[in-house]
């Protein structure tokens, strides 16, 4: 008997261990979002627009899944080299080999202004894609 209550409580600790883990991911993500979507306002207003709630929603999406691959690409960078912590040499090389770094030149704001501008007007983004320049 003892050992099915200590099973059990052990199952039940774990539970509440993983919840817990989740809430903390769902968490960063939620911060993670707002500091997109703050960002991409801020700059949208520098130019005079306003984007609405589903391009936000799409920009702070894309950049969720590309910190993600991120995080990925620079995980396996460790590994392949026998680490099991990562250093700025993994997050170097993850950025030299990604194609949003190498097509922005590591200038993410400019990437979302150009991704909100394409989403609001495609030649009002080309227009004030050349005034940047």
């Amino acid at each position: 008997m003892d050992d099915a209550k200590e099973e059990e409580e052990e199952e039940k600790e774990e539970g509440v261990q993983e919840e817990q883990l989740r809430n903390r991911e769902q968490r960063l993500i939620d911060r993670l979002r707002l500091a997109v979507i703050a960002t991409a306002e801020a700059e949208a207003q520098k130019q005079g627009l306003s984007v609405s709630p589903p391009v936000m929603t799409a920009l702070a999406d894309l950049t969720f899944n590309y910190t993600v691959q991120l995080a990925k690409d620079v995980e396996m960078f460790a590994q392949h080299a026998g680490r099991k912590s990562v250093n700025v040499d993994d997050v170097s090389l993850a950025g030299k080999l990604s194609f949003c770094f190498k097509a922005v030149r590591g200038n993410i704001r400019f990437l979302c202004l150009g991704f909100v501008m394409w989403c609001l007007n495609f030649k009002m983004a080309i227009h004030i894609l050349n005034q940047s320049r």
